[in-house]
């Protein structure tokens, strides 16, 4: 769960203060699931057994999204993933005493379950959006994009006609999935995701990069008061796995060299 006006400030607080962190590929191409990367520490704690890469395309649970998963040179599974002091990530592995410092390492995350995250966190968005425009004034507060669990907590009164609010609010984001209204990532005042014309709002999640690659969106239920002036929208959404575009990006790499350091 996450504070959607929070985020963006994270980010930029970060830049500021000029924390040298892991390269996030994850941050910069949703459909890389394979990435080449070198082993920069290792260690253990409470957790158990970790390892710091000098770049990543594992998205650590966060803002709102689950953790992928994966593993490293095929035969080492990431069990979990931490965010530590200076902006790097503890990726726990379920084999110890195997990775060592300056090893190069193939990483691979599960493409599925990835694309489900991001289609998940694109319709939330999209969702918020939808909703602060027609219904002012409706602020997005609070977002969750777990599988079967996804929903956003908005600022104001429950709608007083439930299915009519319903009708308009999926009516619009129908519109934007059919009319293929593009997903933006913009680098100001921090990270933030603009789905077409609407606000942009902050956030640290991986993203389609078109509507139309959500292959649907629905309520689950009515509108609900969460209590303190709020209420909860549920919804599911899921991505087009048939889309064109996957069909092109499943095969993306990227490989580390000395000018994609994380500084």
């Amino acid at each position: 769960m996450f504070r959607v006006r929070d985020l963006g400030k994270i980010f930029l607080s970060k830049q500021i203060r000029g924390i040298c962190m892991v390269r996030r590929v994850f941050l910069e191409n949703t459909f890389c699931f394979e990435l080449k990367a070198v082993v920069t520490a290792v260690g253990s704690d409470e957790k158990g057994e970790w390892v710091r890469l000098d770049q990543t395309i594992f998205h650590p649970q966060g803002g709102g999204q689950k953790s992928d998963s994966g593993s490293i040179d095929g035969i080492i599974n990431v069990t979990a993933l931490k965010e530590v002091e200076g902006g790097e990530l503890n990726h726990y592995v379920d084999k110890s005493g195997v990775l060592n410092i300056g090893q190069a390492v193939a990483l691979k995350i599960d493409s599925n379950l990835r694309l489900q995250y991001a289609a998940l966190h694109t319709a939330g968005h999209l969702l918020a959006a939808v909703v602060e425009t027609k219904y002012p004034p409706a602020v997005a507060e609070k977002g969750h994009q777990f599988p079967g669990e996804a929903y956003y907590i908005f600022r104001g009164p429950v709608p007083s006609d439930k299915q009519g609010f319903k009708e308009i609010v999926q009516g619009e984001i129908d519109r934007a999935i059919n009319q293929e209204m593009p997903v933006h990532v913009l680098n100001q005042e921090g990270r933030q995701i603009q789905v077409g014309e609407y606000k942009p709002a902050g956030c640290g999640g991986t993203h389609l990069s078109n509507c139309s690659q959500i292959a649907f969106f629905k309520f689950r239920g009515d509108p609900k008061s969460a209590g303190k002036g709020t209420y909860k929208l549920s919804y599911e959404a899921d991505y087009k796995s048939d889309n064109s575009e996957a069909s092109q990006t499943t095969a993306i790499t990227a490989s580390s060299t000395a000018s994609s350091s994380a500084c």
